[in-house]
């Protein structure tokens, strides 16, 4: 992708982050990177712009983050079926197209959490080289699981420390950016169970190790407990879900203890899952028993962010459910319309959550100098009307408008 000449982004409002905003505002943009940000008044006299964008009535906002996406799969797919190599291919144009819906949509940064071979990082490798329109993708590639665990029809199935390693080892060498471990069941995988672990604390420990020698980050995914319980401990980067569910699979209270070495060891919490489309339409006192389910996972991660533990968000998109691939809007709508959420509170885990999850902060997440020039231009300040995240009016992504 080759960046624009310098170019200044100006609007009614820029909001740095969540927390700091600029009325009659503008962004100074060069080589794909931020040069300054801030009150037109106070552009410095040597920073005149080689092109202007003007954005009446709109609010400048930095770029989203999905923290947990699947770019491969569409809504409704079978995971539990083993891919050949010809399933696969047919798998990899839907998902370039999805990258464009997503752009259109505002989201300038994905971390992929589960995909077959080399699918995704192939499609990350298009989008950075400029072949084709997309966001910024993280991606992890084959999770780690056990033997027929979630998400083993194409992840690496694991039993012991040596597995663990020796599975890091291969990932790392398909190209991923991030190794992804199955701790507990999923709901997509018939016979696993959501609350209970399907991973020793040894074992986990040994994946955190070896990708820790490789560079990499560590994100678990974890529905129960017993599962997060081993995350924290093994030293996981992040705790996907972490709905909180036991061994019955019903969701219960975080366990304080727990709780205060994730906010300690400055472990992000990703409340990520399918959202129920019932729970769009339906108000909070009659939702739908999914719906209840994640509304209660939602009154879970607010007592976490009370307690100090950094919240990340993530549709955890299989695409397909909305056919404008707004799944993020649309989660982080819901989290404030019916889950009681502050809309500061949804942006700052899109924008500084989403950045600590994928190890980018400073990098992504906030419009300051030297940040990567990722934006969104909304109608709307999403601080005050968080359907403000629907409508765009542009999308810049490494200082190049792209929507």
């Amino acid at each position: 992708m080759t960046p624009a000449p310098r170019l200044l982004v100006t609007a009614d409002r820029l909001l740095i982050g969540p927390d700091e905003a600029v009325d009659g505002g503008g962004i100074l943009l060069s080589g794909g990177r931020v040069l300054w940000a801030g009150p037109l008044g106070r552009l410095p006299d040597d920073a005149a712009p080689a092109a202007l964008e003007r954005h009446n009535g709109a609010c400048i906002v930095p770029g989203l983050i999905d923290a947990h996406v699947h770019l491969a799969f569409r809504f409704g797919a079978d995971l539990t079926l083993r891919l050949s190599e010809h399933d696969v291919a047919v798998l990899a144009a839907p998902a370039r197209d999805v990258c464009g819906r997503l752009v259109a949509a505002g989201v300038t940064t994905v971390r992929d959490l589960g995909s077959p071979g080399r699918l995704v990082h192939e499609i990350r490798d298009a989008v950075e080289r400029g072949n084709l329109m997309g966001p910024r993708i993280v991606s992890s590639g084959p999770p780690l699981t056990s033997p027929a665990g979630h998400l083993a029809a194409f992840g690496v199935e694991i039993e012991d420390d040596r597995d663990a390693a020796a599975a890091v080892r291969q990932i790392a060498a398909l190209g991923a950016d991030v190794v992804k471990v199955i701790a507990t069941g999923g709901a997509l995988t018939p016979g696993t169970a959501l609350g209970r672990a399907q991973l020793s604390t040894s074992a986990i420990s040994a994946a955190v190790a070896a990708a820790a020698r490789l560079g990499l980050l560590v994100a678990v995914h974890a529905h129960g407990t017993e599962g997060i319980a081993r995350a924290v401990e093994a030293g996981a980067h992040s705790i996907e879900h972490c709905s909180w569910m036991n061994a019955g699979g019903e969701v219960a209270a975080p366990e304080a203890a727990l709780v205060q070495q994730m906010a300690e060891r400055h472990q992000v919490a990703v409340i990520a899952g399918p959202l129920p489309e019932d729970l769009v339409a339906r108000p909070r006192h009659d939702p739908s028993m999914a719906g209840r389910r994640l509304l209660a996972i939602w009154d879970n991660a607010k007592s976490l962010a009370e307690r100090g533990v950094v919240l990340a968000l993530g549709s955890d998109a299989i695409f397909g459910q909305f056919d404008d691939a707004h799944d993020l809007a649309w989660r982080a709508q819901c989290m404030v319309e019916l889950g009681g959420f502050e809309p500061v509170q949804v942006l700052r885990a899109i924008w500084a959550g989403g950045a600590a999850a994928l190890g980018l902060v400073g990098e992504i997440g906030r419009l300051a100098a030297g940040a990567r020039a990722d934006i969104a231009v909304l109608e709307g300040d999403p601080r005050h009307d968080i359907s403000a995240l629907h409508r765009l009016r542009a999308v810049y992504v490494a200082g190049t408008r792209l929507a």
